[in-house]
């Protein structure tokens, strides 16, 4: 289901495809050091720029992905919070990152924010489980039959592309879409919301590729062939206005909320009058929550919470 903009144009911002086209931002390892969960992005340009949470970046020593949607200010140096989407590469592509095309899956993405959100809790950084990521990327991996040398979410991402495409194509862009929201098996899953339509069309593809991935590994599910109802639509929306949440400063712009409820979690990054990004999804966590990846699954993080 299309979410339709109804509230004017808002906050003026570009996107990371955007930033990286035009030369205005550049993102980089923090520094040759054997610490990495950070990154350096560097926004040149007069705009802000928005890079949302899962958003992958790909070269230098190893692909990343973002742990919380960040607004970088214009003209601005910051260090973002990043996890590893490859464990079996430490050595340079390039010496700046560019973009990958991809976004982390929901299920893995609705996992990742709720160990963000405890470490949010417990010491106010944005750190994920190192350990969990690699691990539902491993999983994924074998679910989709994908084998990638260097164990990178990006490769199964390619295996999968023409299949990818043809989604992304059945779901095309909406006059006025600023988000979207996804059913499956008649049962509502989670939505994104972007403040600005002009935003929200460069991450359209990214967002639907992202949560169709999940399923692609489930041949075999019995699905549900029941209609996804505008009523449960709205009932998951109005479900979210009533979820406790808690409030911390962002690394970029803004104040970054967490919300955690019986049936639903969520994020929600904001600046001055604007709800930037959104995100809600199920409360359940996915079948591989508990599992531990072995030490050989760490080989090549050098950082950050494991």
């Amino acid at each position: 289901m299309p979410l339709l903009h109804v509230n004017g144009k808002g906050l003026s911002y570009v996107t990371l495809s955007d930033a990286l086209k035009l030369g205005n931002l550049t993102v980089s390892e923090v520094s040759t050091q054997e610490s990495v969960p950070d990154l350096l992005a560097v926004n040149k340009g007069d705009m802000p720029v928005l890079i949302l949470d899962g958003e992958e970046l790909a070269g230098a020593k190893q692909n990343r992905m973002l742990n919380t949607s960040v607004l970088l200010s214009a003209h601005s140096e910051t260090s973002i919070p990043v996890s590893c989407t490859e464990q079996g590469r430490w050595s340079y592509k390039s010496p700046n990152f560019h973009e990958s095309g991809n976004l982390q899956p929901r299920e893995l993405r609705t996992h990742r924010a709720s160990h963000v959100a405890q470490s949010l809790r417990d010491s106010g950084s944005y750190r994920s489980n190192q350990s969990a990521v690699w691990n539902g990327i491993s999983r994924l991996a074998s679910d989709l039959d994908v084998r990638s040398e260097t164990e990178a979410m990006a490769d199964i991402y390619a295996a999968h592309s023409t299949t990818l495409d043809d989604f992304a194509g059945a779901f095309p862009l909406t006059e006025g879409q600023c988000g979207l929201l996804i059913g499956v098996d008649g049962k509502v899953v989670g939505f994104d919301l972007v403040s600005s339509v002009d935003a929200y069309a460069h991450v359209h593809e990214k967002l639907v590729r992202s949560y169709v991935l999940d399923e692609l590994g489930r041949p075999n599910k019995k699905r549900n062939t029941n209609t996804l109802t505008q009523a449960q639509c709205q009932d998951f929306i109005e479900s979210a206005k009533g979820i406790t949440y808690q409030r911390f400063k962002s690394v970029g712009l803004g104040w970054d909320y967490r919300f955690s409820g019986s049936t639903q979690t969520g994020s929600a990054l904001c600046y001055e009058e604007s709800r930037v990004h959104m995100a809600f999804f199920g409360a359940e966590l996915p079948e591989y929550a508990n599992r531990i990846a072995g030490r050989g699954r760490r080989r090549q993080y050098r950082g950050g919470n494991e």
